[in-house]
């Protein structure tokens, strides 16, 4: 099924107004890209960067409030990007970058 053309220039407009994610700015990579507890993308020279939130593996995200998710095992629910049973960070419709310059 198509996206609903009128949904697609909504989620882009919100795009372009680069609006930070829920949770404060931890910091910034070298490339100007913002990051979060949660951030888990490229920035904007192709680098890998995962937020404190993370483990070193990249498999465990532990939240503020002390939950812990393995994202070796399914996810809980739907992907928040297209419906999908897949973590978010895998999502085909995401970009995976980091929301930045």
């Amino acid at each position: 099924m198509d996206e609903d053309p009128a949904i697609a220039e909504l989620t882009e407009g919100v795009r372009r107004m680069n609006l930070p994610r829920a949770g404060p700015q931890i910091g910034t990579t070298p490339a100007g890209d913002r990051v979060f507890r949660s951030s888990h993308g490229r920035d904007n020279n192709g680098n890998l960067v995962r937020g404190p939130g993370w483990s070193p593996d990249g498999d465990t995200y532990t939240s503020l409030a002390g939950n812990v998710h393995n994202t070796a095992n399914p996810p809980p629910g739907a992907c928040f990007n297209c419906g999908g049973m897949h973590w978010r960070r895998d999502c085909k419709h995401s970009t995976g970058r980091l929301i930045g310059a």
